[in-house]
């Protein structure tokens, strides 16, 4: 707060020594000239007002004053910490605690994002309880950085709900590890209706055999659904999910899930990076993003609606549109590809980009 006021009246100038505090704070003595004295004078006198200042904030925030009467309020802030330096304002958020956090999830839409809106590092989502100006504050706030989104109304002193934050964090992380603590034994009905209604699946069984390692010989808008048990030898066995795993390890696909409690479902699309199978249970783990430290999370069998082609493309892959399909990156055509002048790749039909 000094430096604030420092940088606004810093250089001004004495003109009225009439408006000086009387006793005055400085002695008179010591100084060269009478302007002299006054400028050191003004200047206790700004640091003495900032005290009284910054005690008066000090004592409103502790006895809550600041939260105007009207309660307290759940507050999602996307874009956790606050570190930039345009978010400056609503930084004080960061005293109360943590309720709880989650990693940001990437959710299929479309128009297919741009590359430049995938994230480049780690995006942390977190809950707060905050006095409800607060929330107010951050979600009037703008910035190219963090995002803010206010959830349901606490009374002061009132428990907090922990489905209340579930329910926020959720709209930030698409699926929460927990979701499916309570769920009742046997399939889920409205994920037994969503995966009817999915569409028809592909039948990768072909591709498993004889190219079960190559994530570039997939079909086109491939569509994997799942059986309703894991051990089944059909379309949708854990087995085939579990080579798709190992196709496109690091590989962004399209994952569809029943995320919620169990009462209360809700379909989620999520671009994830896919890691492992359980074989036996058909519990699916994967990364919310191909990025070093990326946490996992694991979601069972009865959760899993879809699964399905990304249209934003491995890493490592070339499409090749006139064909619709993809190299890798080194083979020899796509070698031969980068060897050939651009101004000639019109004259050869199958190898143009």
């Amino acid at each position: 707060m000094f430096a604030a006021v420092e940088a606004r009246l810093g250089e001004a100038e004495v003109r009225d020594v009439s408006l000086l505090p009387v006793p005055p704070l400085t002695a008179a003595a010591g100084h060269a000239s009478p302007a002299a004295w006054a400028a050191a004078e003004y200047q206790l006198l700004r640091t003495h007002v900032v005290d009284i200042w910054s005690s008066r904030l000090a004592a409103a925030l502790h006895d809550g004053h600041l939260s105007s009467g009207d309660g307290e309020q759940l507050l999602l802030i996307v874009g956790w910490p606050i570190v930039n330096e345009p978010d400056r304002e609503i930084a004080y958020p960061t005293q109360y605690p943590v309720l709880a956090d989650a990693v940001v999830a990437t959710r299929y839409s479309t128009p297919i994002p741009a590359p430049q809106a995938i994230p480049q590092a780690i995006s942390q989502a977190v809950v707060l309880r905050v006095p409800a100006s607060a929330a107010g504050h951050a979600v009037a706030h703008r910035s190219d950085y963090l995002h803010a989104v206010p959830g349901a109304s606490v009374a002061t002193g009132a428990v907090v709900h922990d489905r209340d934050v579930r329910v926020l964090l959720r709209s930030a992380a698409g699926y929460l590890p927990h979701d499916d603590v309570g769920d009742p034994a046997g399939p889920l009905a409205p994920v037994a209706a969503w995966r009817a209604a999915a569409g028809p699946a592909t039948d990768l069984r072909a591709w498993a055999t004889e190219h079960g390692g190559h994530h570039w010989n997939l079909p086109q808008r491939w569509r994997w659904i799942p059986a309703d048990t894991p051990r089944t030898g059909g379309l949708g066995s854990a087995a085939l999910l579990q080579q798709l795993c190992q196709a496109l390890r690091s590989s962004a696909v399209v994952l569809v899930l029943a995320a919620g409690e169990h009462d209360a479902l809700d379909r989620v699309e999520l671009l994830v990076c896919p890691e492992a199978v359980d074989p036996d249970t058909g519990a699916l783990t994967y990364r919310p993003h191909d990025l070093p430290g990326c946490p996992t999370i694991t979601v069972p069998w009865r959760r899993i609606i879809a699964r399905r082609a990304s249209p934003v493309w491995p890493t490592g892959t070339r499409r090749l549109p006139r064909s619709g399909r993809t190299l890798p990156r080194g083979s020899r055509r796509s070698a031969a590809l980068s060897a050939i002048p651009r101004s000639r790749r019109a004259a050869v039909p199958a190898l143009t980009e």
